[in-house]
């Protein structure tokens, strides 16, 4: 039986073999989103009072001038997606007052202003041409799902502070849509008025 019992050492000490062999960690390459969560994790804790917004997330707070100017039950009505209202007007809510939560946070709302111009190309390019082309029920629901499910991937490891699920990001959908940033008629053509 080996004892450690009053030994010094000027380097390792163990009761058996030292295995000294290297470890090497590879890690991932860090997307843009997954940099702005460890800015996040930095800032937590140090500046609470922090008081300047993210200036690209302003263009996303502020409703969109449009000739055509019509509520987000409107827009779903429109398109046939009415059973969605009650669905989305909740989320919308739920993320309106997370984003009043945030005002003073500059990284959340960095990271908020990335996340909805994701939502914002991502709807335009992928999911409203699938309304234009009257694809199966559920299939707009499911393309969303899907969106969303691939930005909460992106920030798995994000403090519990970001407050960034599935049910946010559909909120974030339709807090765009509410703003007049996003339309839910593929050939609805409105002219921006500014």
């Amino acid at each position: 039986m080996t004892t450690q019992r009053e030994i010094t050492a000027g380097g390792d000490v163990a009761a058996g073999n030292i295995d000294k062999r290297q470890t090497f960690i590879i890690e991932a390459p860090k997307t843009q989103l997954g940099g702005l969560v460890e800015q996040l994790r930095e800032q937590i804790g140090k500046d609470p009072e922090a008081a300047e917004f993210v200036e690209s997330l302003l263009s996303w707070i502020n409703p969109k001038k449009t000739a055509l100017t019509r509520d987000l039950a409107e827009k779903l009505n429109a398109c046939g997606k009415g059973h969605l209202i009650c669905d989305a007007l909740e989320a919308k809510e739920r993320f309106a007052k997370q984003l009043k939560k945030t005002t003073f946070n500059p990284a959340i709302q960095e990271i908020y202003a990335y996340i909805l111009g994701e939502i914002y190309a991502n709807f335009n390019h992928r999911i409203k041409p699938r309304i234009a082309a009257a694809v199966e029920p559920g299939s707009i629901e499911g393309a969303i799902a899907d969106l969303a499910n691939t930005i909460t991937s992106q920030i798995a490891n994000a403090p519990t502070s970001l407050g960034v699920g599935m049910t946010e990001i559909t909120g974030m959908l339709y807090y765009l849509t509410g703003n007049c940033h996003i339309d839910w008629d593929y050939n609805a053509s409105i002219p921006s008025s500014d």
